[in-house]
């Protein structure tokens, strides 16, 4: 995460962040909520794929369209991955990806991960008509266990949103940039997020599940997307500038590497990305998580990481673990920069939104933005301000509009008049109110805020010593808030609440 720092500082959990100055938060209309539950629901239109096949004509499809089914190979004595190719298609299975996977219980071991190429569970997609043969008992050697891959949706930055919008809110400041990874967006459901204030764009995988990169940028903010920096398409990194009327420009990059990608591969590409860049002199801001735990001095690839980066004058802003599990702490989230004389404050945040902890950083630098007029001007639309509108319109006197023979002068003097009285009731005085509303939620009761306070605390108490006990108490306390959050925000979603005439 990246934000413009002004004055004050406040503090984050294990470690300090800049306090805001100038917050300027836009109230959320209450229907927005529902329109994107509504938008999400929408299913993509019908469409129709072609069968015929025509060699000797020029309209030709650009890739070859295929129905995909994705299953995990367990129980597999170490072997390549080559080797479960070459037996599944032996087997007459097209195998189209085969990935390894490494166990939990084998992240710690150094030598679990040989070159990213061995293992003894794979990730295999093939086609759907080869479904069957996956699942034959006959096809499969003894003993080795076939699984479908269950995708894990709840990951997706679509489920995460309100989260996200939460989490947000709890800061006394806006930032100016946030980067995320693993949205898991595509074509449907990337028009179904949003933050206010904030223009969202990023780079979403494809073909495949999960993944993705991008970020929330603010809405005032001038900048374009460097696609000259997207140099592969399995590569996953975005790429924005920022300041782009100024001498010394920002690049702000976000990326992901997922941990069955090569890191061989995935370092010769970034370094690509990074010769790019060099000559460029630009301000450089690259964060994201990249699997790659630089907390382990004895793996190759963190050396070779930390040396490829200082080769580039980029440092490294965090050094305290980010994902924090029962069986390690590891460093793989990071943000890296060649102006690290500008930062003010950077830090791990404490907070259970996700399996890592967000990173936060603050700099010296001002940004371009766009001048917005009455950007100040926030309103509410609680029952207490329309009663008082309409009390205010009864008691108006309309007399003038009434008699003016001109439709349109009548018209203009409406609306004047009607526009004092919408300011002088609905229009928040304060920043500190805004805030106040934002952070309302009708659901949450006394009880409720309690069981979400013994949440903290007990994620807390994880963080500290993370053992198994510890964990299973804050997953079962999770599992109850979050049971509970579903069913009041359904209750409350279904009250309608009748405005006076």
């Amino acid at each position: 995460m990246v934000v413009n720092r002004n004055k004050n500082r406040t503090k984050l959990s294990t470690s300090s962040v800049e306090k805001n100055i100038n917050v300027v938060n836009t109230v959320k209309n209450p229907s927005n909520e529902n329109i994107n539950k509504m938008e999400q629901s929408k299913k993509p239109a019908k469409r129709n794929i072609g069968t015929k096949i025509m060699e000797h004509v020029k309209l030709q499809p650009d890739k070859i369209i295929m129905k995909k089914k994705v299953f995990c190979l367990s129980n597999v004595k170490k072997c390549h991955r080559d080797d479960v190719v070459e037996f599944l298609q032996t087997s007459g299975i097209n195998v189209i990806t085969c990935f390894p996977v490494i166990k939990r219980t084998d992240e710690t071991d150094p030598k679990a991960i040989n070159n990213d190429e061995h293992s003894t569970m794979f990730r295999v997609c093939v086609e759907k008509k080869d479904e069957g043969k996956m699942k034959d008992p006959e096809v499969m050697l003894q003993h080795i266990i076939v699984r479908e891959w269950k995708f894990n949706e709840k990951k997706s930055l679509v489920n995460k949103s309100t989260e996200l919008k939460d989490y947000l809110t709890s800061f006394d400041f806006k930032f100016d940039v946030i980067a995320i990874t693993e949205t898991w967006l595509n074509k449907v459901n990337e028009d179904s997020i949003g933050i206010n204030g904030f223009n969202f764009v990023g780079k979403n995988r494809s073909g495949r599940h999960g993944g993705g990169v991008g970020l929330f940028v603010k809405d005032d903010i001038i900048f374009k997307i460097r696609n000259d920096l997207m140099i592969s398409n399995e590569l996953e990194l975005f790429a924005i500038e920022v300041g782009i009327s100024s001498k010394n420009n920002s690049l702000i990059i976000v990326t992901y590497r997922p941990p069955h990608y090569s890191k061989k591969v995935y370092m010769k590409q970034l370094e690509q990305v990074l010769l790019a860049i060099n000559n460029e002199k630009k301000l450089v801001y690259l964060t994201g998580d990249l699997n790659i735990d630089l907390l382990e001095n004895y793996e190759s690839y963190s050396s070779q990481l930390q040396n490829l980066l200082t080769s580039y004058n980029l440092k490294a802003l965090i050094n305290k673990p980010t994902r924090i599990n029962i069986q390690k702490n590891s460093l793989i989230d990071n943000i890296f920069t060649n102006a690290s004389e500008n930062v003010t404050v950077c830090g791990v945040h404490l907070t259970d939104i996700s399996d890592h902890l967000p990173i936060v950083a603050c700099f010296k630098q001002q940004l371009v933005k766009i001048e917005f007029e009455n950007r100040e001007n926030q309103f509410s639309f609680s029952r207490h301000r329309i009663d008082k509108l309409n009390e205010r319109l009864l008691s108006t006197d309309w007399t003038d509009v009434l008699l003016c023979s001109d439709v349109d002068a009548a018209f203009e003097l409406f609306t004047n008049i009607f526009r004092v009285a919408f300011k002088d009731c609905c229009q928040i005085s304060s920043l500190g109110k805004i805030k106040k509303i934002l952070k309302q939620k009708p659901w949450v009761t006394t009880d409720f805020r309690r069981m979400l306070n013994k949440k903290k605390y007990l994620y807390k108490k994880f963080i500290k010593n993370s053992s198994s006990e510890n964990f299973l108490k804050f997953k079962s306390q999770s599992q109850i808030c979050n049971k509970v959050a579903v069913q009041d925000e359904l209750i409350m979603s279904s009250i309608t609440i009748i405005l006076p005439s």
